[in-house]
């Protein structure tokens, strides 16, 4: 498979991920929804950059990113904030930085599993 062929299939997936965020936080929130005890936004906002910083860690791996952890991590609370950003433009949605903290643990959350299941996965070698 040649190079440009292996990024396209890495960062294919990312693109349709983040697309699918954005276009998912841009539906307006109900009115006058319900309060829980169970912080549901927080979790699916969580569960949303999970996937995402999965894919990001996939992604820069197969790039041969130098550090491809950390740049999942970064890239991935970028784009929470950027998307809280956005929410704050949208006339009925509103931004908040416990969304950004969400969607950064769950960024990392997902980069560090991915790269812990890869590490298992992977044989172990003499090589330095």
């Amino acid at each position: 498979m040649s190079l440009s062929r292996l990024n396209l299939t890495l960062w294919v997936p990312v693109a349709a991920w983040a697309a699918a965020i954005l276009v998912l936080n841009s539906i307006p929130n109900p009115p006058s929804a319900p309060p829980t005890v169970v912080p549901v936004d927080k979790i699916v906002h969580f569960m949303e950059y999970c996937g995402l910083g999965a894919l990001l860690f996939r992604a820069a791996r197969g790039s041969a990113w130098k550090h491809p952890l950390a740049w999942a991590i970064a890239l991935g609370v970028a784009y929470g904030v950027a998307d809280e950003v956005h929410q704050a433009y949208l006339p009925t949605r509103y931004a908040e930085l416990a969304d950004v903290l969400a969607d950064a643990v769950g960024a990392s959350a997902g980069a560090l599993i991915l790269r812990l299941t890869r590490r298992r996965r992977e044989p172990e070698t003499d090589l330095p």
